[in-house]
């Protein structure tokens, strides 16, 4: 019929690749996590560099100093584009890790993601409020949680328990958890969750190279805390 294609042409358009449009340009290379090193440590992307590390995916990824940005960047593995903001490059890498790793996104079950996806979404909600008020906020909700659990969502430490320490302003040393215990009640049970946060050997890889990655400042944390080197292949750029 008139019009109709020929059926090599059609082959050939059937088997064409399905290459996805790039969607946005960017200056980073593929799994490059690039931010600014003139930032607080709550600014830098200290939840993303915890769930690399939980996910024993850290080595994948190649630190970047760049003062220009305000916020931070993942270089996507495919190289088409980028994309930014903590909480979602953490959600990110969690997701494409081993399926094994999945308990930090809430695992399986719709019930358990809905409720991570909760804490998510309340510790991003504190975000335009003032660490004083960010603290009490926190404490008051937590409390009544911890009382009776060590985790906030599950039996294991996961994504909703960063996030809501990174909304405490990520305090993993002595000078940051030392504000904190000065705002709320002593004795409580989400200081005592802080603490246990604090002491993750995740916490602190990620706040060693999150401080160090213009090798210009240390961070000094619990008396006597002695790091493990970093991984074979990382560098602080």
């Amino acid at each position: 019929p008139t019009g109709a294609t020929p059926p090599a042409a059609a082959a050939k358009k059937a088997a064409a690749p399905n290459i996805r449009p790039m969607m946005t340009k960017s200056k980073l290379a593929p799994n490059q996590l690039a931010f600014n090193p003139n930032v607080s440590l709550s600014e830098r992307p200290a939840i993303s560099l915890t769930i690399a590390i939980l996910t024993n995916t850290i080595i994948d990824y190649e630190l970047l100093s760049d003062h220009t940005r305000s916020g931070c960047a993942l270089g996507l593995p495919s190289g088409n584009g980028e994309v930014s903001g903590d909480l979602a490059i953490a959600r990110f890498i969690a997701k494409r890790a081993d399926s094994g790793t999945l308990a930090l996104l809430g695992g399986s079950d719709e019930e358990d993601v809905a409720l991570m996806d909760q804490w998510v979404d309340y510790a991003l909600s504190l975000s335009k409020f003032g660490l004083a008020r960010r603290a009490l906020s926190i404490q008051r909700t937590l409390d009544p949680l911890l009382v009776t659990g060590t985790y906030v969502v599950g039996h294991s430490l996961s994504l909703a328990d960063v996030a809501l320490f990174a909304s405490l302003g990520f305090p993993s040393t002595e000078e940051s958890k030392a504000e904190i215990a000065r705002i709320c009640p002593t004795g409580c049970p989400t200081l005592r969750w802080m603490e246990m946060m604090s002491n993750s050997p995740a916490v602190k890889e990620a706040t060693q190279l999150a401080v160090g990655v213009a090798k210009n400042a240390e961070a000094t944390l619990e008396q006597g805390a002695v790091l493990d080197p970093l991984a074979a292949g990382m560098a602080y750029l």
